[in-house]
């Protein structure tokens, strides 16, 4: 959601910051109440080296802070965005609003590493032999083993094929660098002559814009976690099969 002018940041935040410095939140809050399109462009600007270069610092020094800021970035204007811009159109002014959006971001960045770490756990239990591949090397044959009684298979798969049939060439292979092959973005920027880690995430939170589909579908079915985890592992079997 976050606007484009993010794409060659940390090196441009300072830049973006300075266009608006004359603006408070409530003036872009003005504007955004009377232009969406343009208020919220103007929101991103003003408070992205705020919003990154704290998520830099929760972080601390580990060889994964890059990624994991680019992260906690995009999940925080995610929230931003959500439900009509509800959390900037309701802020009471009771303190700063950096104040508001430093605690955001601190949430937001609990939330990431939480996951990391049931990511983590997760596949310390995952049986990687070719032999555990086999079991489900059929979409036919995985389907049966799991219960699909919550949906139908095919209200997820033919959406996930025609987005993945509308993909170019160059957007296929870096979806399969990054998650089937699981390259960081540092390795996935060299490999498609990108000028760095900013921009391969960049480009990558483009390509997966295109499949927000999935969430409005959660929303909608009300899907618990381990539903929706189902739903990932089809989204993922599709796009690389």
């Amino acid at each position: 959601m976050a606007s484009s002018n993010i794409a060659q940041f940390p090196r441009e935040l300072i830049e973006l910051e300075e266009r608006h410095k004359d603006l408070s939140f409530l003036d872009v809050r003005n504007i955004l109440l009377k232009d969406e399109p343009s208020g919220w462009s103007i929101f991103v600007d003003k408070y992205s080296r705020f919003v990154y270069t704290v998520a830099l610092k929760l972080i601390g020094p580990t060889s994964d802070a890059e990624e994991l800021a680019h992260e906690i970035y995009y999940e925080v204007f995610e929230k931003l965005h959500e439900n009509d811009f509800r959390i900037i159109k309701g802020f009471k002014g009771k303190a700063e609003f950096q104040t508001y959006l430093f605690r955001i971001v601190q949430t937001i960045k609990s939330k990431v590493l939480r996951n990391l770490k049931k990511h983590h756990e997760k596949l310390d239990f995952v049986d990687f032999t070719d032999q555990a591949f086999s079991k489900i090397a059929s979409h036919e044959e995985w389907s049966r083993a799991v219960d699909w009684s919550f949906i139908s298979v095919e209200e997820i798969r033919k959406p996930v094929l025609d987005t993945v049939g509308e993909l170019n060439a160059r957007e296929r292979l870096m979806l399969r660098l990054r998650f089937q092959k699981g390259l960081k973005l540092r390795e996935i920027a060299d490999l498609m002559n990108l000028p760095d880690t900013n921009k391969a995430a960049y480009e990558l939170r483009k390509i997966l814009d295109k499949f927000k589909f999935l969430n409005r579908l959660c929303a909608q079915h009300q899907w618990d976690d381990r539903q929706f985890a189902i739903i990932i592992e089809l989204f993922e079997q599709t796009i690389f099969e």
